[in-house]
């Protein structure tokens, strides 16, 4: 892999249920670019571990996997966070401990929690909701292709592109979820440039949501349409890395 020294290197963290494989195109293409890329493969999200290698794991414990990797890097990476991995880097940002060259943040988990997602669960799909909080298990949430299909890709995606996601996806910690829900990041705006990147489609969270979050980084904004939630993995993936990629090399103003 040609990498260019002058560009900072990439940390892509995934999100919930997911795992590093989910940015293989993404960082195959920043890589042909001349970036450095790694991608953060959260405790427990590599196989399919079981619920209780997984349930108690929280955004703490998250922080700490992301925090590991950057301390190897020797200058401060650009990190891109997809939905609960965004939620993370909001986290390190607030922080302030470790610092980060610049930042985007993929339909993430808005810096006001999940409660949007929890309410559009819960009016979708309120029997697979209870079933999650009666076993501590968010698994049941994406356990199948309909459901993969509605809260992850669009009605139309091809069927392989969602069978191939679901045969990946893992369980969730139970304590990150209420952690989303109850642990907010301080925004602290003007840390470090920072990009929003949100979906016309996402099922989990609201373009309302994206806005805020934007807002309350000082962030810039952008809203891909016709897309989902896992916008990485749709088939309209290059659209998204071009993006991020203009915006990264863009004239600072």
């Amino acid at each position: 892999m040609t990498t260019s020294p002058t560009k900072p290197p990439i940390v892509f963290v995934h999100g919930a249920w997911h795992g590093a494989w989910c940015w293989e195109a993404f960082a195959e293409r920043f890589a042909s670019w001349g970036y450095d890329t790694h991608c953060v493969e959260l405790r427990s999200h590599g196989v399919r571990a079981g619920t209780s290698a997984m349930r108690w794991n929280g955004i703490g414990h998250y922080l700490q996997d992301v925090r590991e990797v950057i301390a190897d890097l020797e200058q401060p990476p650009i990190v891109i966070g997809h939905s609960m991995g965004g939620y993370v880097t909001q986290h390190l940002l607030a922080e302030g401990t470790v610092a980060v060259d610049r930042v985007v943040l993929l339909t993430p988990v808005p810096v006001s929690g999940a409660w949007g997602a929890l309410w559009n669960v819960a009016r979708l799909r309120p029997g697979r909701l209870l079933l999650t909080n009666l076993t501590l298990d968010l698994y049941h949430l994406v356990n199948t292709e309909a459901l993969v299909r509605q809260f992850l890709f669009l009605p139309d995606t091809d069927d392989a592109v969602v069978q191939s996601t679901g045969a990946r996806l893992v369980g969730e910690g139970y304590r990150a979820f209420l952690d989303m829900l109850l642990s907010r990041p301080r925004a602290a705006p003007g840390r470090c440039p920072m990009l929003v990147v949100g979906a016309e489609h996402d099922a989990l969270f609201s373009s309302r949501e994206m806005t805020a979050t934007a807002t309350a980084w000082g962030a810039d904004l952008e809203m891909m349409p016709g897309m989902p939630h896992d916008v990485m993995l749709d088939p309209r993936w290059p659209e998204v890395a071009d993006l991020i990629q203009a915006w990264l090399t863009k004239p600072s103003s």
